[in-house]
């Protein structure tokens, strides 16, 4: 419980890494309450694939989690990100894709679009423990059926929320 009123302090206090108003309160709201409920506990792994800000990266350490990668392909996104998991106190590391180390963790977020999601659904499952979770958003309402399609072989995904058109979904992976 400790961790879920940190998060809630640090969600309702300012920060660099928002944008405005509207990336803080529409974008980011559903995505972090979804992964707050997904952290299992201290010991979690959290990768964040396409990581942009870090704002994902840097939820996930202060929900508790002990190893947070972020991972961007845009060497600026990856300095961004490093700053601002400095300015929030957070232990974070953050690499490009080629740099990423083969393993299995417990949570994948990506807020990325949806044509790049389908073609990343092989390697980001590779990246998830059987049992462990994902969470896909930056995906327009329309889309959101082909996306969770690309995802049925390796997941139980399903959509679980809306705003303004766009739609994230999340899923549990099968064991066998």
């Amino acid at each position: 419980m400790a961790a879920m009123s940190d998060w809630r302090s640090f969600w309702d206090s300012s920060h660099s890494i928002y944008v405005n108003a509207r990336h803080k309160d529409v974008h980011y709201r559903e995505i972090a309450d979804q992964i707050a409920a997904m952290v299992p506990g201290p010991s979690a792994r959290v990768l964040d694939y396409g990581c942009g800000s870090g704002i994902l990266a840097i939820a996930a350490a202060k929900l508790g989690a002990d190893a947070v990668i972020g991972v961007d392909a845009d060497p600026q996104a990856l300095a961004a990100s490093r700053a601002n998991a400095e300015a929030n106190g957070v232990a974070a590391r953050f690499c490009s894709p080629d740099a990423l180390p083969v393993q299995a963790v417990d949570i994948v977020v990506a807020n990325i679009l949806a044509n790049p999601l389908e073609l990343l659904a092989p390697l980001l499952a590779r990246r998830v423990r059987p049992e462990g979770r994902i969470v896909l958003s930056g995906i327009l309402e329309p889309q959101a059926e082909r996306v969770a399609a690309a995802y049925a072989r390796w997941f139980n995904i399903a959509p679980w929320g809306s705003a303004d058109g766009w739609t994230a979904l999340a899923g549990v992976r099968y064991t066998g």
